[in-house]
């Protein structure tokens, strides 16, 4: 029986649902179930669903992990891929759950308007998770993050091959790399910024 995190993607415009699950099998059977009936409980879903139909949305395995880790990893994922079709950006929220530094951050930007930065973002995760950063690793951040910013990240990208570390393919955007090989963007921006080494089991790096 498998425990761990999914997904569930739309194959039109990539957009997801995370969730967790300590039977992955039974719970990819439960969803597609209630959405084929049209009454999954997530109305975003469903009215996902029933536009684009059944075929063109699947169920992906993101990470197996221990019970103890579960809802710690849902949560980490919701708030590093911010899934379009969750409703809860709680892992298992309730009222008075408490909530962490990053999702009190996105609401309180919400009422004035504002989107969260890609490196605030990034520097909430690691402590959250317990991971130092070197302050060369911040100053990465802080680079990445400031190209974000320029006109929608118009910065072309290389793909590069992790174990002969020749360059793949290139291009135009972090968003076009993203869409091109179904990665979510802030994955290759962690690469980027060398908060992570690989995303999509590539290494990524501007192009110059």
């Amino acid at each position: 029986m498998a425990i761990g995190i999914y997904k569930i993607r739309n194959l039109k415009n990539d957009k997801i649902y995370i969730g967790s699950s300590i039977n992955l099998i039974k719970r990819q059977r439960d969803h597609f179930r209630s959405l084929n009936l049209k009454n999954h409980y997530n109305l975003k879903l469903q009215r996902a669903f029933n536009k684009y139909g059944k075929d063109n949305f699947i169920f992906e395995i993101i990470l197996e992990c221990s019970v103890e880790d579960l809802l710690k990893m849902e949560q980490y994922y919701i708030d590093t891929l911010m899934p379009s079709y969750n409703i809860r950006t709680i892992a298992n929220s309730n009222l008075g759950t408490k909530r962490n530094a990053l999702t009190k951050l996105k609401m309180r930007n919400a009422q004035l308007g504002k989107k969260i930065s890609n490196e605030s973002r990034l520097k909430m995760s690691a402590k959250r998770f317990g991971i130092k950063l070197s302050d060369e690793t911040k100053l990465r951040m802080k680079i990445s993050a400031n190209n974000s910013d320029k006109i929608g990240t118009r910065r072309s990208v290389s793909k590069i091959c992790p174990i002969t570390l020749n360059i793949l393919e290139v291009y135009k955007s972090i968003a076009e790399a993203g869409i091109k090989n179904n990665i979510h963007k802030n994955g290759i921006s962690n690469c980027l910024a060398g908060v992570a080494k690989t995303s999509g089991n590539f290494k990524w790096k501007y192009h110059e």
